[in-house]
């Protein structure tokens, strides 16, 4: 009897043991299920992650590009300018020395007549003078340029001068 309650048991048991099994198995292959409708929405969403990075990354290239060409432009354009604005400089520098030069010259003319009339004065100045050493009569200052008369006896008075003493 024992053997026939062993067997029972054991029969039961393993029917225990075998819809434990079912369980667990049915458990686990829901889990699996589970897993597998994790797993393909990762596999989706990271190939949308890739799609938008490569999008990104295609973006962020024509962008690079696209402030290349921009700073491309932008240094070409002040090259531009500074290589105008060196020659308008030049042009100036041109522009500069000629007006030295012609007020050099302006200078030069200007001392030349000042020495030509320093020296026509003094010329003046010496033939007055030698005039008056000669005649011995009125010396001439040297800054001033006045008519002479001789006293040579009787003379005239020349306009706007004052008679002598003995004629009034």
């Amino acid at each position: 009897m024992n053997s026939g309650v062993a067997m029972k048991y054991g029969n039961d048991s393993s029917s225990e043991v075998s819809e434990l099994h079912l369980a667990a198995l049915a458990s686990l292959k829901g889990d699996i299920v589970e897993l597998n409708k994790r797993l393909q929405q990762t596999d989706r969403e990271r190939e949308l992650l890739e799609k938008r990075l490569a999008k990104a990354q295609c973006e962020q290239s024509h962008l690079m590009r696209e402030h290349e060409e921009v700073q491309e432009r932008t240094t070409l354009r002040y090259e531009e300018r500074i290589t105008e604005l060196h020659s308008i400089i030049a042009e100036l520098n041109k522009k500069i020395d000629r007006l030295q030069g012609t007020t050099i010259r302006e200078e030069d003319e200007y001392s030349e007549l000042r020495s030509e009339l320093s020296h026509s004065q003094q010329e003046a100045q010496e033939d007055g003078r030698s005039i008056d050493q000669d005649q011995n009569s009125v010396s001439v200052p040297e800054n001033q340029s006045t008519m002479v008369t001789a006293d040579m006896g009787k003379t005239s008075p020349t306009p706007g001068s004052p008679a002598p003493k003995g004629d009034q």
